[in-house]
């Protein structure tokens, strides 16, 4: 969720059908990919603490089940028309969007942070979408390869960003789900995602703010289901 500026501290998630086959949550300490740039590719560091990140993505009107993002226009900012979502996109600063045809649209987010600075560690985590997006974000509407830039709209390199992701890969560990499982992770320092699967899955999500653990008299800041 870091392509959110208000993206949760921490991220509790409860298994109520696991797949039958696959729907692992690949979960990788945030810390240990930023040493990995850090020390493989300092210039990309660089550029990422200069300008930062966009992404860009071309959404649908109606869900699109058969695709990665999945999520209509309609349903990623909750609205019913074209009006009302230009009047959502028209307040928010930096981001570039426009109408395609068939209904899509093409958004270019505001430019968002890379790496973020963890105080209570004193680490620098790597702390963005950069390589689900370049890797994943691939469907009839979009090539995975131009989804991400940097925030002055320059391409990142695609040697460096196929490294970052095998790194990633050899050093995930992939949490295989059985019916009432609980993973509570602190978003900030744990990177998690999810593998395909064959047959029904439902995997309860519970998104938190807050610099401490919540306690028992607090309340989430949203509740969600990931089927899909």
């Amino acid at each position: 969720m870091a392509q959110s500026k208000t993206s949760p501290k921490y991220i509790a998630f409860h298994c109520k059908t696991p797949a039958s086959t696959g729907g692992e949550t690949p979960l990788i300490d945030s810390s240990i990919v930023y040493s990995y740039l850090h020390n493989q590719y300092p210039e990309i560091e660089k550029k990422l603490q200069t300008y930062g990140v966009r992404y860009k993505r071309v959404l649908p009107p109606e869900d699109d089940l058969a695709s990665p993002l999945g999520r209509s226009w309609k349903n990623t900012y909750d609205v019913d028309n074209e009006s009302e979502l230009e009047e959502k996109l028209a307040v928010i600063p930096g981001i570039q969007w426009k109408w395609l045809e068939d209904g899509n649209l093409e958004v270019i987010t505001e430019i968002l942070p890379a790496i973020k600075y963890i105080a209570s560690t004193k680490y620098n985590v790597f702390f963005n979408s950069i390589i689900a997006a370049y890797k994943g974000w691939d469907d009839a509407r979009n090539v995975a390869a131009d989804a991400v830039m940097y925030g002055n709209g320059a391409k990142i390199p695609a040697n460096a960003l196929e490294d970052i992701s095998s790194f990633m890969e050899s050093n995930k560990t992939a949490w295989k789900w059985e019916a009432g499982d609980v993973i509570w992770i602190d978003n900030d320092l744990v990177m998690h995602s999810r593998n395909t699967f064959a047959g029904s899955r439902e995997i309860h999500a519970s998104l938190w703010n807050g610099r401490e653990a919540p306690t028992s008299n607090q309340l989430p800041i949203a509740f969600g289901e990931e089927k899909q």
